[in-house]
């Protein structure tokens, strides 16, 4: 049988170098993907973290502009709550009494806040997402019982006056917690 010298084929050598070649690129490639996904992921993580940070610096403020206003009640659920605060009136300079809500809904936490006029007259204002990707949120009570004369925690709030403080418990979809606790200084029976 005669062999045709001029057969196309790769020689081993060929074959084993490109192999390499290809792998090296590979092995590159892999890298850069990798760490672009691990640097996302941190901004991601930091700009959640702010996120919060600023949700709680809102909540906060708000807890400090709380007022006991007879005729606004406070409501407290373990996925909302609503009380008399000092809200910006548009048109005026001053803050004025009105009625702030922040409930659990969507995957998010809103805030409502309205004046007096639409607080009296319970109308809910439009809300606004003020922390996105929660997958769970809890709102505690805290009081003092002057009947068992001690401190504790409860899911709902229905009392004329604010609580001592709020707790808000917080799953996010990422999967971090976290756990922040809010005083009112109008809040409450103390001893």
């Amino acid at each position: 049988m005669k062999r045709n010298k001029h057969t196309a084929a790769f020689t081993l050598v060929e074959i084993l170098v490109t192999t390499a070649i290809a792998a090296v690129i590979s092995l590159a490639l892999f890298t850069a993907f990798s760490n672009g996904i691990r640097i996302w992921r941190r901004v991601n993580t930091r700009v959640a973290a702010e996120q919060f940070a600023l949700f709680c610096e809102r909540f906060r403020d708000d807890t400090l502009r709380a007022v006991n206003f007879s005729t606004i009640p406070c409501a407290g659920r373990e996925t909302g709550l609503e009380f008399a605060c000092l809200v910006a009136v548009p048109g005026q300079p001053l803050r004025g009494v009105g009625r702030v809500e922040y409930a659990f809904e969507n995957g998010g936490i809103t805030r409502a806040a309205g004046d007096y006029p639409s607080a009296f007259a319970f109308q809910r204002p439009e809300g606004r997402t003020v922390l996105e990707g929660v997958r769970v949120c809890a709102f505690e009570y805290y009081f003092f019982d002057s009947v068992k004369k001690e401190y504790g925690w409860a899911e709902e709030w229905q009392q004329p006056r604010l609580p001592l403080a709020v707790r808000l418990r917080c799953e996010f979809k990422d999967g971090r917690e976290a756990v922040r606790t809010f005083t009112f200084p109008t809040g409450g029976h103390r001893p």
